[in-house]
C-alpha cells in the first residue's frame, strides 16, 4: 500500500513500513520505561518476542500465498 500511494518501489515502500514500525515499537517501549510502568528488561523481552512472531507470520504468509498461487495455476 505505501509503494502504491506514494509511488515507491516495492523495497523502498517495504522499508519505510519496517522503518516506521521499529521507530513507534522503539518510543513506545522507550515510553513504558520512563513511565515506571515496565523495567527496561520487560521492554526487551517484549521487542524480541514480537520480532520472532512477526517473522513467523511473514513466513507463513508468504507459504500460504505461494500455495495459493500454485493451486490455482
Amino acid at each position: 500500500m505505501a509503494s502504491g500511494r506514494l509511488g515507491l518501489g516495492r523495497t523502498a515502500g517495504l522499508s519505510l513500513v519496517l522503518a516506521a514500525g521499529a521507530a513507534g515499537g522503539a518510543v513506545m517501549g522507550w515510553a513504558q520505561v520512563v513511565l515506571d510502568a515496565h523495567h527496561p528488561t520487560d521492554v526487551l523481552g517484549g521487542w524480541c518476542t514480537a520480532f520472532a512472531v512477526v517473522q513467523t507470520v511473514a513466513r507463513s504468509v508468504d507459504r500460504l500465498a505461494d500455495t495459493h498461487v500454485l493451486q490455482r495455476s
